[in-house]
């Protein structure tokens, strides 16, 4: 075996950790007869390889030019000498140090991440040690952006929608991708309708809503809520590798789109026969399977982020990697964990890392992967619990909340951390949109600068306004369209046929719509648009998470809907709490804030 050979077998080795890796690299170096030459297969390869070996090449450099071979290895030894671990440039903690081992040594890793527990920093330092050709796959643009910035060269970052785009097919690609446009999938599912045609069972359909709909008003259903089913249908069968689509999904739609108001797994089971029992499930999963097929022909231009997704997750190619480091992956849906088993299959060694306590996506079709995959494959499990941004108050806060939704993780305070420069020191954090609006309007009475980074979407609150008044001639939005006057829906929001949301905007509008009307104007008058002018940030748990403040002040509409969510819903319920909560470095506030939580999780301290 030549040289080059004898370099490219030690860069590519797993088995050994990084000194000996180095250790055989330098010896290769010692024992070579042809010193310049040497120096150029070692560079070669290096660069090859993407590997960083700065020290070594400048040591090569000298070999090849002639230098003091002696005194070179020398330089060679020095590099090689066991330096402390460090992660973000602190000293790493043992269970950051037992995760980077096991990686260098080639290992799959499944790794329960805390709230502020470094693990990004650890990935980074994972890929310094471990060095080889690598994918990072974050949840959003902005976190792969950022991450982009932090490791090595030979890693890229990216969110699995971007990759789906870079490598659509010509035949499907748009002339303008505007692939975020709201009605982005709207031709598909008319199509998706139009398919199913005549064998949508009415009758079955009309019986769901006797049996679950407000008992004093009996009703059909409407074309808009067959609608709402093919809708709620289409975005289940993407996030599914079969295209029969998963019974408990599509019996949830159906829910959503009557508002069925399903609060016990009891009557979900009932529902779930129900559906069963019906053709729905055939006949969506015959009419969408068709319509992917046009879609896969490229007879529809117009589609959203999520048909694209589901071509690569099908139909795309493997990415060149040895190395797939996946974060948030207790948000993943199954159609993306297909895309990272299908890796794992050709040889790829894969990271996990998420948090279950985290998993607040359900809704869109994510399931708690980190749960799904820790039982199906094998994997070197590792927790990441210290965390370096909550003080104690707060971590002990969150462990209340954790053991109360009987998570195994426990965190470990080693905070609170540094507040990121131009973020408002306090975040006031809500549990929905109407939430938002009422807290700007509270914080816009007392002249405070409010930030949102998302607009508070008061479009539901202007229709609500419209119907309020007598108006409903100009009532568009698609849920209110049903309502025939403001009464009708008061019917409705009292017999909890409506989702949250619109119920807590309907007792706002309610109290006095004039008033209400000032309120929107002086929110207009509070809101800026960077953090950095901002007295307070105003968000939901959903749109925090990712983010810290110093302070975090949570609505009181956490605590309704914890309460009207039920036995099924509730876990998820208090993992959105948590998210809230971790936000805060130093401190929850509000005047017996934290004892509300617990007397809301149930749990007390003495």
């Amino acid at each position: 075996m030549n040289l080059e050979d004898q370099l490219r077998a030690v860069l590519g080795r797993r088995e050994h950790p990084p000194v000996e890796w180095l250790r055989q690299i330098g010896q290769a170096l010692n024992n070579a007869a042809a010193v310049p030459e040497v120096a150029a297969d070692f560079v070669a390869a290096c660069r090859r390889e993407s590997v960083p070996g700065d020290a070594f090449l400048s040591a090569a450099k000298g070999l090849g030019e002639g230098g003091d071979k002696r005194a070179i290895w020398r330089q060679l030894q020095r590099a090689m000498a066991p330096q402390s671990l460090t992660v973000g440039g602190f000293a790493a903690t043992d269970e950051q140090r037992r995760i980077i081992e096991a990686a260098c040594r080639g290992e799959h890793l499944w790794v329960a991440a805390g709230a502020g527990a470094s693990k990004t920093s650890t990935l980074v330092a994972i890929t310094h040690h471990h060095p080889c050709p690598s994918l990072y796959l974050a949840f959003n643009r902005g976190i792969a952006t950022q991450a982009q910035a932090r490791f090595p060269n030979w890693v890229e970052a990216k969110t699995l929608h971007a990759l789906a785009l870079k490598h659509l097919p010509e035949h499907l690609r748009q002339e303008e991708m505007d692939l975020s446009a709201s009605d982005a999938s709207r031709e598909l599912v008319i199509a998706l309708i139009d398919a199913v045609g005549s064998a949508w069972p009415m009758q079955d359909i009309n019986d769901w809503l006797g049996r679950f709909g407000a008992d004093d008003a009996p009703r059909q259903a409407s074309r808009h809520e067959v609608r709402l089913i093919a809708e709620r249908a289409w975005q289940q069968l993407l996030t599914q590798v079969d295209p029969m689509l998963a019974l408990p999904a599509l019996a949830a739609g159906v829910a959503d789109a009557l508002k069925l108001q399903i609060k016990t797994a009891k009557q979900r089971a009932f529902l779930e026969q129900l559906v069963e029992r019906s053709t729905l499930p055939r006949v969506l999963s015959e009419a969408g399977a068709a319509v992917w097929q046009d879609f896969e022909d490229g007879r529809y231009l117009r589609f959203g982020f999520n048909e694209m997704l589901r071509w690569f997750g099908l139909s795309g190619p493997l990415m060149p990697i040895r190395l797939l480091l996946v974060d948030e992956a207790q948000d993943l849906n199954p159609l993306m964990l297909n895309i990272i088993q299908r890796h794992r299959d050709a040889g790829v060694q894969v990271i996990l890392v998420g948090d279950s306590a985290q998993a607040i996506y359900g809704w869109n079709g994510s399931v708690d992967a980190m749960q799904r995959m820790r039982h199906r494959l094998q994997w070197t499990e590792c927790q990441l619990s210290t965390t370096f941004r909550c003080s104690p108050m707060v971590t002990e806060l969150a462990n209340d909340i954790l053991a109360a939704n009987e998570h195994e993780l426990r965190l470990t305070a080693r905070g609170p951390g540094t507040p990121a420069p131009g973020q408002p020191a306090l975040a006031a954090i809500c549990r929905t949109n109407a939430g938002c609006v009422e807290m700007i309007a509270s914080y816009a009475t007392r002249n405070k600068r409010v930030y949102c980074p998302k607009k508070p979407d008061t479009y539901l609150m202007w229709q609500l306004f419209w119907l309020k008044i007598g108006k409903s001639d100009k009532v568009e939005h698609p849920e209110l369209k049903r309502y025939s006057s403001w009464n009708a829906l008061g019917d409705s929001v009292r017999g909890d046929q409506v989702d949250r949301d619109m119920a807590l905007a309907y007792r706002i509008i309610d109290q006095d719509p004039g008033d209400f009307s000032k309120k929107l104007k002086a929110m207009k008058s509070a809101l800026v648009d960077a953090p950095a002018r901002a007295d307070v940030a105003v968000m939901t748990a959903h749109a925090a998470k990712g983010l810290e403040f110093q302070k975090v002040r949570l609505s009181e509409d956490f605590f309704d809907v914890l309460e009207d969510a039920g036995p099924e819903g509730r876990a998820e319920e208090l993992n959105i709490l948590y998210v809230a909560v971790t936000r805060a470095m130093e401190a929850v506030t509000g005047r017996g804030m934290a004892d509300a939580v617990r007397a809301a999780i149930g749990t007390r301290r003495s």
